[in-house]
């Protein structure tokens, strides 16, 4: 009863006249695979997309093209074109949904493409376009830094953006299980720890958080919400009830979608008695 589960998500550029490449890497003890957009620099319409397979246990290694998502935008709203790609495959949706995060990331080492004149200007927009959409954007008065600031001494040339995660699952005697998850990216660090029962139907039995490094002091409550999934049943939560419970207008999406990898690595784990 032990799963190890690793992503790493990149945003790159070669060259100032040649395409982003966004990209997820997965690994986990059965698979080894990566989402891939090349991307036009100031629309972020995807000109290419492939899903690769380095390593599995019972597939042949093998690259695909997946032009279904070509011309997309990657970036919000690009939801409903992963799901009509991957209608049935839920972890390929997922991993280019992490490359379109990383994009979305990077997009402040590139504001001047995407018409903005200052990082200051780039800055008002995401605080007028996303208020209330996480900690930081409904408690705008508190914040001591705008996101200009936090990032004004960042130097950035071939590589805008890189997010590392992680996920374990392990016994913890006592018939718990002990999940412990991590986030790391250019912007943000934080933890994950949950107990959760083993047997019968598995429970939250306690969970806690710890932001380590976030855009500005308000964001480091929202670690607290985590609180609300203990007593949690984890069989039939969608991904978006967890986000209610862990994000929403005062918590942290990136908090939210580590809960949610943590999740689904406990309902893949093959428990006895479940």
């Amino acid at each position: 009863m032990h799963l190890h589960r690793c992503w790493y998500a990149t945003l790159r550029q070669t060259a100032p006249d040649r395409p982003l490449v966004a990209e997820t890497v997965f690994l986990a003890p059965d698979l080894e695979a990566a989402a891939t957009l090349w991307l036009e620099r100031r629309t972020f319409r995807i000109t290419r997309a492939t899903w690769t397979v380095y390593r599995a246990d019972r597939s042949r290694p093998a690259t695909r093209e997946v032009p279904d998502l070509v011309g997309t935008e990657a970036y919000f709203g690009a939801g409903p074109a992963l799901k009509a790609a991957f209608p049935a495959e839920e972890l390929p949706r997922e991993l280019f949904a992490e490359a379109v995060r990383a994009v979305i990331q990077g997009e402040t080492f590139l504001y001047r493409e995407r018409g903005h004149s200052s990082a200051e200007s780039y800055s008002r927009y995401w605080e007028e376009a996303y208020r209330d959409s996480c900690r930081y954007y409904s408690n705008l008065s508190l914040v001591r830094r705008n996101w200009a600031e936090y990032t004004a001494d960042h130097r950035r040339n071939g590589n805008l953006f890189n997010r590392f995660k992680f996920v374990t699952v392990a016994p913890g005697g006592d018939g718990l299980l002990t999940v412990v998850a991590g986030l790391s990216d250019s912007f943000h660090e934080l933890g994950l720890h949950f107990l959760v029962t083993a047997g019968g139907e598995p429970r939250i039995a306690s969970a806690t958080a710890r932001l380590l490094r976030a855009p500005d002091q308000v964001c480091l409550p929202s670690a607290d919400r985590v609180q609300n999934l203990v007593g949690l049943t984890l069989n039939g939560r969608s991904k978006k009830d967890l986000i209610l419970l862990v994000g929403g207008s005062q918590g942290c999406t990136h908090l939210a979608d580590l809960t949610a990898d943590a999740v689904r690595a406990v309902r893949d784990l093959e428990i006895p008695n479940r």
